[in-house]
């Protein structure tokens, strides 16, 4: 898989078939663990880097999606977990949804990252929550989040759990 720019936008060649790259995630060395493409062509599981790798076609606006993932990085078989949603937001929730179901999810999103009010999702995630951002190498511009972290992020759910509510 090797990505590429044409005129500010981002394309992927996948076994020598380029494609327009929608979102795509690496963990480690530039190496991909999660694609979304459209193109002309087809992209098959044979396309694809190894043979674990999961392909999902989705019918979109201007043709076929295909969605492509490496599993150990979403099921959690893996030492990194990746969470994406839509959205940033989504994507935060998700993690946070899994990690600490009990949590009160507006009052954490608010916590986790450094700006406050109705634009805190353009500000950073805080190192204290122990979570990671990993940047979209795609065109959608939404990250993923992992658990960077696991003793920080726990400790982080904890003490926001204890504390009393600002707003109460």
């Amino acid at each position: 898989m090797r990505p590429f720019e044409v005129d500010g936008q981002r394309y992927i060649r996948i076994n020598g078939k380029s494609f327009y790259l929608l979102r795509g995630y690496c963990i480690r060395y530039e190496k991909f663990v999660f694609v979304q493409v459209f193109g002309r062509g087809a992209l098959t599981k044979d396309d694809l880097p190894e043979k674990n790798w999961e392909l999902l076609a989705t019918k979109g606006r201007e043709g076929k999606v295909y969605t492509a993932w490496k599993p150990g990085f979403f099921d959690g078989s893996n030492e990194q977990r990746l969470f994406l949603g839509a959205t940033k937001e989504a994507s935060v929730r998700s993690l946070l949804t899994t990690v600490a179901p009990g949590i009160d999810i507006s009052r954490a999103l608010a916590a986790a990252f450094r700006a406050d009010g109705a634009e805190f999702l353009a500000g950073t995630i805080r190192h204290e929550t122990g979570i990671a951002a990993f940047d979209d190498h795609g065109n959608s511009g939404v990250p993923a989040f992992g658990i960077n972290h696991s003793h920080s992020l726990n400790t982080w759910i904890r003490e926001l759990m204890e504390a009393p509510c600002p707003t109460r």
